[in-house]
């Protein structure tokens, strides 16, 4: 494999952000319990209320920052040195009034609708000032967009792993430190808003290394936008609705059982999230080459590239699937207490079958999003979305938050057939019955052999978290072992693995 193919290119730019979504959950891992038991459930709730209002603002760009890595990489390679600059200035410009928009948003829901989220008495003296300190994290964050955006659209994940993971170990070492002195929710968003300035520095530095010609400042081309916001748009819709999947829930919980049901909820849901995030860290560079192929009319080497891709995908959201349900109750038992694990790991196992689909889903995204497919994954995560809100109305009423959790994977049930009509109609695959028959049937057995070996056996080792966190990731390394072990990888696929460990193991021992 030379290093200038297709297949490393790919493989190393996947390592990069593959790298990007580990650690941060390696600090949530030590971090979060500390944090939930010095705040509190309560203040933990209103605090993942709070970072749930940045996700849904940081959709205000209206796929802004989607239209700004084609076109950035567009003109860098043309030369086009004009067009770089009308480009960076007018994002700015936008990006700066994102920024105070959102930073009014947290101001009046500070101000005016606390009430809504059943946040108690106690807590609205000093929950104003919070949510106005998260705006400014907003702003400074919308100012770093821009910045940020420029070693992605140049294809430098190193330097966009790099500064992130830089930023987050300051930040949650930060986090850590105040509340073991006592600190609460004011000091916990002060200290992201020095650290996010810190990153946008930093960033600004690597961007003018690598744009040597563009100045950073305010401006506005009225053709540079419109052009941007024409491609932005729809990729924006489509984000819209698919976070709405993602984040309703979370916004609905507490408004029915209040934020200390919301932190037993949303944290075994950010466990079986992983699943879908892993998967999500490895195929988010097929979007591009998805892109790339098509427009070289190469769509016979796409196909054979989204056959191996969601095949080894599906294998990867399986072991995490299956190392989640298996320790479920231990995860959460010596992560957060008893009472966590006791509510929430049957919540837990739900949402692991979830995010495996939603995994799947993901993956098939990033390829239909290269063949400019938007309207269509628009029109299925508004679907999607919608069967999760009348779920959701039906089931988290009568059944607390178990409901929302059966909702949720009600909510997406409908991922195979979308699977099915997206492979026919827009790829061009036909007859994969007995391809996918032969897939699941290898998993499916994997999967009993392997939960009777961790239930029966590795599971039991598990007795503090110092040991869950070392067997932890030894279990899903197990699963694809065993996979491995019964002869179901494909020859193809080892090969091409083995090939870059060494490459990777290579470039070490120089």
């Amino acid at each position: 494999m030379d290093n200038s193919s297709l297949s490393y290119k790919t493989l190393k730019n996947s390592g990069y952000t593959f790298i990007n979504y580990v650690f941060p959950i390696l600090f949530s891992v030590f971090i979060t319990p500390i944090v939930v038991r010095k705040l509190g459930v309560e203040d933990y709730g209103i605090y993942i209320l709070v970072n749930t209002v940045i996700a849904f603002l940081g959709l205000l760009d209206l796929g802004l920052g989607v239209a700004l890595v084609k076109y950035i990489s567009q003109y860098h390679a043309e030369g086009n040195v004009q067009g770089l600059k009308n480009l960076i200035h007018s994002a700015y410009s936008l990006y700066f009034g994102i920024g105070v928009v959102g930073l009014l948003v947290y101001g009046i829901l500070g101000e005016f609708f606390l009430p809504i989220f059943k946040i108690g008495s106690q807590s609205q003296n000093h929950i104003l000032v919070v949510f106005l300190l998260a705006g400014v994290v907003f702003l400074v964050s919308s100012l770093s967009n821009v910045y940020a955006i420029i070693p992605a659209a140049l294809q430098r994940f190193d330097i966009t792993a790099k500064v992130s993971l830089g930023q987050l170990t300051v930040f949650n070492f930060g986090v850590l430190a105040a509340v073991l002195l006592g600190y609460k929710l004011k000091v916990i968003f002060g200290l992201n808003i020095i650290t996010s300035l810190g990153l946008a520095l930093v960033f600004r530095h690597k961007a003018r290394e690598l744009l040597p010609a563009i100045r950073f400042r305010l401006g506005w081309d009225k053709p540079e936008i419109i052009k941007a916001y024409k491609f932005g748009l729809l990729a924006a819709a489509n984000n819209l609705a698919s976070n709405s999947l993602i984040q309703l829930d979370r916004f609905i919980v507490p408004i029915f059982l209040g934020p200390a049901s919301l932190s037993f909820y949303s944290l075994p849901g950010n466990v079986a999230q992983k699943t879908s995030g892993v998967s999500g860290s490895v195929v988010g560079v097929f979007f591009p080459l998805a892109s790339a192929l098509m427009g070289s009319g190469e769509l016979d080497r796409l196909k054979g590239i989204y056959l191996r891709v969601m095949r080894n995908i599906t294998l990867v959201a399986a072991a995490c699937t299956m190392a989640i349900t298996a320790f479920a109750y231990k995860i959460l038992y010596y992560w957060l207490g008893k009472d966590f694990a006791d509510k929430g790991a049957g919540i837990l196992v739900i949402l692991a079958a979830t995010y495996f689909l939603l995994s799947l889903y993901a993956s098939l995204t990033h390829f239909l999003l290269g063949l400019d497919r938007v309207k269509f994954l628009l029109y299925v995560s508004i679907g999607l979305a919608a069967l999760n809100l009348i779920l959701l109305l039906i089931l988290l009423p009568a059944m607390g938050i178990v409901g929302a959790a059966w909702a949720y994977l009600g909510g997406v049930l409908p991922v195979p057939l979308i699977f099915y009509w997206a492979e026919k109609k827009y790829l061009h695959i036909s007859g994969q019955g007995p391809a996918y028959l032969k897939l699941y049937s290898k998993l499916i057995l994997t999967s009993l052999v392997y939960y009777a070996i961790m239930h029966f056996g590795l599971s039991l080792a598990v007795t503090s978290f110092a040991s869950l966190v070392v067997i932890g990731p030894l279990a899903v390394l197990s699963y694809f072992i065993l996979y491995w072990s019964l002869g179901f990888l494909e020859k193809e696929d080892e090969l091409l693995f083995l090939t870059f460990f060494k490459k990777i193991k290579a470039r070490f021992s120089l």
